[in-house]
């Protein structure tokens, strides 16, 4: 049997740092048939048959309504189970040829909780699920000036950008060296970061 398997990149940062621009690079750069994602599947909503949430608006992640502890701490609960069948789901991919690339994942219970409602929820509950999910092949950091993003983004404030980052630095230590920084300000530079990251770790490009 083949045990050969297409990568999962996760692509991480605030919102507008150049995710999406990074992802629809790689996509475009990687020999392999792709599967892109934003954060999981929602198996789980399909699973009880029930119509997916709306995502709140990427103009405006952080308006939507943050829960008392009690939900909170469910709907963190009930994320990481879906990010778990999301892992699996992705892991067949893998091992079919498929590279996987997904946009955020488990580490937004810990960094980003604001955008999905779960503040309130126990930073320790939030971090150890964080810590504990299926980590990734490969983890591309989206690094820009959170000033540009703020004036780009004016809804976004440029002390959450900066926590962000703040955040991701305590998470690098244990993320090397799958973890990868890219500048994404610039967009050709983005593209010749990405080409030498996928040189780097060896994924057959177009």
């Amino acid at each position: 049997m083949n045990s050969h398997r297409e990568p999962f990149i996760v692509i991480v940062g605030p919102d507008g740092a150049g995710k999406s621009t990074v992802t629809s690079i790689i996509t475009t750069a990687i020999a392999a048939p792709t599967h892109t994602a934003n954060f999981r599947e929602r198996i789980v909503d399909r699973l009880v048959r029930r119509k997916p949430t709306k995502q709140a608006c990427i103009a405006d992640p952080h308006e939507t309504t943050q829960l008392n502890v009690f939900c909170a701490a469910a709907k963190t609960c009930y994320l990481f189970a879906d990010i778990l069948l999301s892992r699996l789901y992705w892991y067949r991919l893998q091992r079919s040829g498929t590279a996987v690339i997904v946009e955020r994942y488990a580490f937004d219970l810990d960094i980003d909780p604001n955008r999905l409602g779960i503040s309130s929820s126990p930073r320790t509950l939030r971090r150890t699920l964080a810590r504990v999910a299926p980590q990734p092949d490969y983890i591309i950091l989206c690094k820009a000036d959170s000033h540009q993003i703020s004036v780009r983004k004016p809804e976004l404030r440029q002390a959450e950008i900066e926590a962000q980052y703040s955040r991701w630095n305590s998470v690098r230590p244990r993320t090397k060296p799958r973890m990868y920084e890219i500048p994404t300000t610039d967009t050709q530079q983005a593209i010749a970061g990405i080409h030498a990251i996928l040189t780097n770790i060896g994924v057959p490009r177009t």
